[in-house]
Formats: structure tokens, C-alpha cells, sequence
């Protein structure tokens, strides 16, 4: 289905608002490669190409000034619009290997930096190591059996420095099912350690996952950690 029809059967938008919507997408889509932030359509985009370009448009002065003047519109536009790609697929490739063969070949890292960085994409050595030292347990659920827990990015690998794919700071101790929901921008936390659900979660669903929004999580925030998540709820939290 084309993304109208799927806004029509998952959201209570109206008529009006799905043709804006709609239209939106593709003006900030020809706007963005008419300035050189994006080099082609965002309707002919794989799944890593989408998350890099969205996020790049996101943070875009000149987006940025049209956004204001929409009142968010065009952001909330492209958030859905990234949400329906992920959930319209049945098997998305999300491959992002051209970004560790790059890695791979930066002679200015050392072997063994350039191997913790790409552990990190899956989760792996130092920057799991850290996150359960720090955590120990799953900050949503509890759960702290380790071979139920994954190491989860805030902002997210293909788009970090190489600094924050490895931070602690950039990363949350979560259970599978609560590592996919901030993955793809269904649940995210707030500056008060609040986690927010997205409307796409529904509240059927909420309860079973007994997604509290009125409870304080032990993040163990801190200046670093801050930044991330507001970045993580402006770039890829979808309301």
C-alpha cells in the first residue's frame, strides 16, 4: 500500500491532514535534493539510506526554519513516513556495510579500535561490556538474565561518530522487544527519565507490554546521556 492508505488505516488523521501529509513528504523530498542535503528521492530509498537521509533533513537549518513555520507538520510527515516503510515490509534490509568497509579502511583508527567499533553495530565487546556494567539489567523490565539483553544505541550506529558508537552514554541495558521499540522509534525517554509511547504502539498494546508512562527509570542521566535522547526524541521518536 502507498503511504496515504496506510496513514488512513493507522492513524485517526483526516482526510485533509493525510493529503498534507502526503504532499509534504515529497515537497521536502524534491527541496532537500534541489539544495544537495539528499542525492536522490526519498520514495527510492533503502532502509539504511532512509534512516541516514531523514536524519540529515531533520537537522537541517533551511528544513528546520520550514518546519517551525508548519508547526512541526513537516517533521511528524517524515517520522511517519519512515515508520511506514519499516512496518510495510515484511523483511527490510538494514545493512549498513559500505559504512564498515569504510571503517575497515580508516588507516588514521588502530586495528583494535576499528574492530570495537564495528562489535558495537551488534552489540558486542566494549560497548556491550560497559552497558552491563553500568546497567546490569534491563532499565525497562528488569530482567537480568545477560543472554536477554541487548546493548542499545540511543542515537543510532549508522549515523554516529565514531566516539558515540562506542559510548556508554549513547546506549541503554533493554530487553529484545524494548531494544526494537526504541530502534524504530516507538517508545523513547524523556529529560525527566519518563519513557514516551508512540501512538503507532497502541494502548491495547501498552498494557501487554505494561508500558508505564508515569514511571521514573534509573537512566543515571547525565550530560551526555541528555543530549542523546534529544536527539534520540527529536530525530527518531515517532509521537
Amino acid at each position: 500500500m502507498d503511504f496515504s492508505e496506510w496513514l488512513h488505516l493507522n492513524t485517526s488523521l483526516s482526510d485533509n491532514s493525510i493529503d498534507k501529509y502526503n504532499r509534504a513528504v515529497k515537497t521536502v523530498s524534491k527541496e532537500m535534493i534541489k539544495i544537495g542535503v539528499i542525492k536522490k528521492s526519498l520514495m527510492e530509498m533503502e532502509a539504511i539510506e532512509l534512516e541516514i537521509s531523514i536524519a540529515m533533513i531533520l537537522l537541517n537549518p533551511v528544513f528546520l526554519a520550514k518546519d517551525n513555520r508548519g508547526n512541526r507538520m513537516y517533521s511528524n510527515s517524515l517520522k511517519q513516513f519512515k515508520y511506514y516503510y519499516v512496518s510495510s515490509c515484511d523483511e527490510i534490509e538494514t545493512t549498513d556495510e559500505y559504512i564498515v568497509d569504510d571503517i575497515k579502511k580508516d588507516t588514521t583508527l588502530s586495528v583494535t579500535m576499528r574492530e570495537t567499533i564495528i562489535n558495537a553495530r551488534i552489540g558486542q565487546g566494549i560497548f556491550r561490556t560497559k552497558l552491563l556494567e553500568k546497567y546490569s539489567r534491563c532499565i525497562v523490565t528488569g530482567i537480568d538474565n545477560r543472554k536477554l539483553l541487548i546493548a542499545s544505541h540511543i542515537k543510532p550506529w549508522a549515523v554516529s561518530t565514531n566516539e558515540e558508537r562506542i559510548s556508554v552514554d549513547n546506549g541503554l541495558l533493554l530487553t529484545p522487544t524494548f531494544d526494537k521499540l526504541l530502534d524504530i522509534g516507538l517508545i523513547t525517554f524523556d529529560r525527566n527519565s519518563m519513557i514516551k509511547a508512540s501512538q503507532f504502539i497502541g494502548e491495547d498494546n501498552k498494557q501487554r507490554l505494561n508500558i508505564r508512562e508515569n514511571l521514573q527509570y534509573d537512566l543515571k542521566l547525565n550530560n551526555a546521556l541528555q543530549r542523546n535522547l534529544e536527539y534520540h526524541n527529536d530525530i527518531i521518536f515517532v509521537p
